[in-house]
């Protein structure tokens, strides 16, 4: 194995290992990552949020979303309301009682992410997320050759 190989095992394994804590952190409160996901972005887009932003934002399919969603207006965390320009578009507002369950538990993602950003020195957090996107990007070009 090369060393650039070994360099991308790791890495992929470290984004794994993220993944997997934001995972842990979604089952703990009796959800999946996915719908941890949608909420977050719902809350980020409030009032302006709809199916398809959820989709722009996570990369999660259409059919992932709607059933989070479906599931979502079930339980009575979130209502729709169509848009006025496009009625077939529909934006998502929390409930009241909605807002409150989704800002609590993003809102200690947040911190933690926050706190976690903050440990690391700013040349640090600069090289991290340029190489990252770079990476990405490079990543994203190749699979498309």
């Amino acid at each position: 194995m090369t060393r650039e190989e070994k360099n991308a095992n790791e890495y992929l394994r470290t984004y794994f290992e993220l993944n997997a804590q934001y995972e842990a952190y979604a089952k703990s409160l009796g959800m999946s990552y996915s719908t941890l996901c949608a909420l977050r972005i719902i809350l980020e887009h409030d009032g302006n949020c709809t199916q398809r932003t959820i989709c722009e934002y996570t990369f999660l399919p259409k059919q992932t979303v709607n059933a989070i969603v479906t599931g979502l207006l079930r339980r009575g965390v979130i209502r729709m309301v169509e848009l006025d320009s496009d009625r077939r578009q529909k934006v998502i507002h929390f409930t009241d009682k909605g807002r409150a369950f989704a800002f609590e538990m993003i809102q200690k993602i947040k911190n933690a992410e926050s706190k976690a950003m903050e440990s690391l020195d700013e040349e640090e957090r600069t090289a991290m997320l340029t190489a990252a996107k770079l990476y990405v990007n490079r990543l994203c070009g190749y699979l498309l050759e």
